[in-house]
């Protein structure tokens, strides 16, 4: 069953990404949006520690994560990033 919301939000993050930026980020966000809304994370840090820290200070931030890194050539993050646009438009669009 879809969850209605008023925004999306979509925070991309890859290997050289600083988790305090991040977790930085999410603070504003919850702190200055005040409409009805899911934060999401597309991980592609492969950094596990990433996952927890976020899960622990925002446990109702949703995290897609890509099981293997496929570099940064050609396009794979964005390709990457844009196929883990589907997943949440089907669940809140």
């Amino acid at each position: 069953m879809k969850s209605f919301v008023n925004l999306l939000v979509v925070i991309p993050i890859g290997p050289t990404c600083t988790i305090e930026f991040v977790l930085d980020t999410i603070s504003s966000v919850m702190y200055y949006v005040q409409s009805h809304k899911k934060i999401i994370i597309v991980d592609d840090s492969q950094i596990p520690e990433h996952e927890k820290k976020i899960k622990d200070l925002f446990p109702a931030v949703v995290i897609l994560k890509n099981k293997k890194s496929h570099g940064k050539l050609f396009g794979v993050v964005y390709q990457f990033v844009s196929c883990l646009f589907l997943r949440p438009r089907s669940f809140y669009l």
